[in-house]
């Protein structure tokens, strides 16, 4: 069974049962071996999900890897909504904006934030 793919990005990918067929695939498509069509075949690899962590949460788990100081320090000079988001939340999502760029300002990795949330689940 042949397989192709399109050469747009992100391709599509098709495959033929029969040649009686061929005449459905597309003019700019290009032949595939069946393991590059399994590839870009495959759903996305899923998405983690993190649950909001309280305030207690995240600013334990803040003090617990040593940038509650830092990211207390921030949020004192930020504007008047990143001082009340901090005082007021009820709850704090992994990915708000605000967590996204805090992150990023202390030099902080996707990965490094998401460690931190699963710390302060744990808490």
């Amino acid at each position: 069974m042949p397989f192709y793919k399109d050469t747009k990005t992100p391709p599509m990918t098709y495959w033929l049962d029969d040649a009686i067929h061929q005449n459905l695939i597309p003019a700019d498509c290009i032949e595939i071996t069946q393991a590059e069509f399994a590839t870009l075949s495959a759903p996305p690899p899923p998405v983690p999900y993190f649950i909001p962590l309280t305030p207690r949460q995240i600013r334990m788990a803040l003090s617990k890897v040593s940038l509650r100081v830092a990211v207390e320090t921030a949020i004192a000079a930020g504007t008047q909504d990143m001082k009340d988001w901090w005082a007021y939340s009820l709850q704090f999502e992994r990915t708000h904006p605000l967590v996204i760029a805090m992150g990023a300002s202390l030099n902080q990795t996707p990965a490094t934030l998401d460690a931190l949330w699963t710390l302060g689940a744990s808490l």
